[in-house]
């Protein structure tokens, strides 16, 4: 097994630590995953595990505004990254 599976399957044992759900920790672990995912070449995965980083940043950020805006950006980023990867190469400009 490769070192981006093992960190990957490590994050996700981590991610499902019950104090962790459905916090920023949660959602900065399923980003870190995703980026390992892209690199992988598994773009497809990527995309459905940023998107739910995403949405934990946004409520996150409607809850503490000052608080979790840079996380919300830098995963938008990070997911229009991904999306470019699957060349779908206009929705990174909706997602920004």
């Amino acid at each position: 097994m490769s070192l981006h599976v093992r960190v990957a399957l490590t994050l996700l044992t981590l991610a499902l630590d019950p104090p962790l759900v459905h916090s920023a920790n949660l959602a900065i672990y399923l980003g870190i995953m995703s980026l390992i995912l892209s690199d992988l070449g598994r773009n497809q995965e990527a995309l459905a595990i940023i998107k739910e980083s995403v949405s934990m940043w946004r409520q996150l950020a409607q809850d503490h505004p000052h608080v979790h805006y840079a996380g919300l950006a830098s995963n938008l980023v990070n997911m229009s990254i991904i999306l470019s990867g699957l060349g779908r190469n206009q929705e990174p400009l909706v997602v920004i």
